[in-house]
């Protein structure tokens, strides 16, 4: 009897998990991805490219059944897919046209020149004709970074919508048993002279505009944050760099040259409990610039509290002592004269914070 009931169970088991899978499929969205509309300085072929890439990273995602250009002209008459693909701005036109697909979402945008610089911009459309997000970015590149770009405003999209990001590639796989495991992307940690060429071609970050002091921009990293009070002290750990960041920071700037001296002082103290906090270097400060400011007004996440601009370990390498630091008011990477003497100027103290880092092991 009871092999009978064991083979009716899984016999029963057999036909009902292809149920299950089935089922789990159909409750994702069904999101139809439009190719972009290319504006000035871009042509249809490249933006069908670009295209392919914000569905590719989509589809990593898996939050969304996505249906493409492909798929549209598969399942939509010539006729159709024409109309659909001249709607313009127009998001009731577009839905009517593409209702043979049966989505429930979306996504159409442009991208184009301003000056000289690419602006792209998509948006969420819901089955209703609603706009439901909508996010922009910027790139002062040569067009072959625009795939970068395109990537960045995939991972905003994600993010926004609390799904998983996939970075491509990870650098590494770190275990962390302390605070979970991860697949991390490895920073730099070594100090380095850096000229201005070589910050501008730092990875795991979208540069909004590159100048003669530096870059504006955002890291591109799917950051995991956790917020730990370790023997009294407060620290805020990274899962997805494996760094374990000092929460506020010094409680006042300071010239370069008595950042090791603070720094030492620090780790004599044993700040939650440990004695190897460093400077962190330019990547690893870079890493934590977010895409839109926080409720004080500065693009880093709400965790670090206020930390405005703090200083790295990697220094120009022009030989005059400048140091590179993170300016969270204005979202940029710059040097800064390691002699300078602390005091305001204009809107921005002469000097920088210090916000010591150290890596999980």
């Amino acid at each position: 009897m009871r092999k009978y009931l064991l083979h009716v169970l899984i016999i029963s088991f057999v036909f009902l998990v292809p149920t299950i899978i089935h089922s789990a499929e159909e409750e994702k969205d069904r999101l139809l991805v439009v190719p972009l509309k290319p504006q000035k300085g871009i042509d249809q072929e490249e933006a069908n490219i670009l295209t392919d890439i914000l569905s590719v990273e989509i589809i990593r995602s898996n939050l969304f059944t996505v249906l493409n250009r492909d798929d549209m002209k598969a399942i939509l008459s010539e006729k159709e897919f024409e109309l659909a693909m001249g709607c313009g701005e127009d998001n009731i036109c577009l839905l009517e046209n593409v209702a043979k697909l049966a989505v429930n979402k979306v996504i159409a945008g442009s991208i184009g020149m301003l000056g000289k610089k690419y602006i792209v911009s998509i948006k969420l459309i819901n089955k209703d004709g609603q706009t439901e997000r909508m996010l922009k970015e910027s790139c002062s590149c040569p067009i072959e970074d625009l795939e970068k770009t395109i990537e960045t405003i995939s991972y905003r999209f994600i993010k926004n919508l609390g799904g998983k990001v996939v970075q491509k590639p990870p650098v590494s796989i770190r275990q962390e048993p302390s605070y979970g495991s991860a697949i991390s992307t490895t920073l730099r940690s070594s100090y380095k002279t850096l000229s201005l060429s070589e910050v501008h071609s730092m990875p795991n970050v979208s540069m909004r505009v590159r100048d003669e002091y530096g870059f504006s921009g955002h890291s591109i990293i799917n950051h995991n944050y956790n917020l730990k009070t370790i023997k009294g002290d407060k620290v805020v750990v990274d899962n997805a760099t494996g760094l374990m960041w000092h929460q506020g920071g010094s409680d006042s700037t300071m010239k370069y040259k008595k950042v090791k001296k603070w720094i030492r002082k620090l780790n004599k103290s044993g700040y939650a409990g440990y004695h190897d906090w460093r400077l962190p270097t330019v990547d690893e400060a870079a890493s934590l610039l977010e895409s839109s400011k926080n409720n004080e007004g500065m693009y880093i996440d709400p965790f670090f509290g206020h930390i405005p601009e703090f200083w790295t370990g990697d220094e120009l390498d022009d030989g005059s002592g400048d140091a590179w630091g993170v300016d969270f008011f204005d979202g940029n990477v710059s040097t800064r004269d390691g002699n300078y003497a602390c005091g305001h100027f204009l809107y921005h103290d002469k000097c920088f914070d210090v916000c010591p880092v150290r890596s999980v092991r």
